[in-house]
């Protein structure tokens, strides 16, 4: 009885401090909200991987080993724009809505990003078009000079090469397993599930519309919950504790670090570089002399 009645003292004092401490309403923000968290760049394991592709073909100044018009290569800088990246795994449901990111497109012009290539726009062009509409009809001009802007032909450059694709799988449950356990007033118990997802996306040639890569990948997602507890009758009075903990790798992030192996796999085809110049993966020496022979690496990089 005492402990109940120490319980039911402290579930007092509880709320009568929450309700001395109401905000009024009569303020005008009477909620201070929580925003301690600071913003950070959204970064994946993949995305080193990128900038250090982006900063070889800089340094070597490499061409794409695909013509692109005539049978002869591009001309330095060789642009990028990214088309759309749909998902196309029909995954909704009426409260939540769609169960996977609708801007996967987004990702991979940020992906992109990271690598330093020339990158034009092609995803989103309302405002430039309705600009150059503008311009035409000589509407938009210089504020201080009052002189309208003018046009000129070939002044928007074209991209060599464009990636798009789409979000074709999403599997739910494809594996899933539990461990329960308890020993007089103890018991714990751990589960787990397992899911993935998968994209298909190819880099296309702008001008002659030939794949230069197709790829899919995919991405297996882990989610795990564990959970204890305290159960015992103590002098006719019950005592039940629990404590529990639910983990799963986020799906979004899952289908960026997707987007963005994709786009490292593609850019090595374009360029006909060897994964082993930026993949951390430790290659045994006979893959290493096979990757020298294929592509005329001398031995000693």
């Amino acid at each position: 009885m005492k402990i109940l009645k120490l319980l039911a003292a402290l579930i007092s004092t509880s709320l009568i401090s929450a309700c001395g401490g109401l905000p009024s309403l009569g303020k005008d923000e009477y909620v201070k909200p929580i925003s301690d968290s600071r913003v950070v760049n959204t970064m994946t394991p993949q995305s080193e991987r990128l900038t250090c592709l982006g900063k070889y073909i800089a340094e070597k100044k490499l061409l794409p080993a695909f013509p692109t018009s005539n049978g002869k290569p591009p001309l330095n800088p060789v642009r990028f724009a990214v088309g759309r990246i749909d998902d196309l795994t029909g995954k909704q449901d009426l409260t939540n809505g769609k169960r996977l990111t609708q801007g996967a497109a987004l990702m991979a012009i940020s992906a992109f990003s990271l690598t330093q290539l020339p990158l034009v726009e092609r995803y989103d062009t309302a405002i430039a078009e309705i600009e150059l509409k503008y311009t035409d009809n000589k509407l938009i001009g210089d504020s201080q000079t009052n002189a309208f802007r003018n046009t000129y032909a070939g002044s928007v450059p074209g991209s060599d090469f464009h990636f798009m694709g789409g979000i074709t799988e999403a599997n739910y449950n494809i594996r899933s397993g539990e461990i329960e356990g308890s020993f007089r007033y103890l018991g714990s118990s751990a589960r787990y599930v397992v899911i993935d997802v998968a994209m298909d996306t190819r880099l296309i040639n702008t001008r002659t519309l030939e794949v230069v890569s197709a790829n899919t990948f995919r991405k297996q997602i882990l989610g795990t919950e564990f959970r204890t507890g305290y159960f015992r009758f103590l002098n006719n009075n019950l005592i039940d504790l629990s404590a529990s903990e639910r983990s799963q790798e986020p799906v979004q992030q899952a289908i960026r670090m997707v987007v963005e192996h994709s786009i490292y796999k593609s850019l090595l085809d374009l360029y006909r570089v060897p994964s082993s110049i930026c993949d951390p993966v430790i290659i045994d020496e006979n893959s290493r002399l096979k990757l020298s022979a294929e592509f005329n690496i001398p031995q000693g990089n």
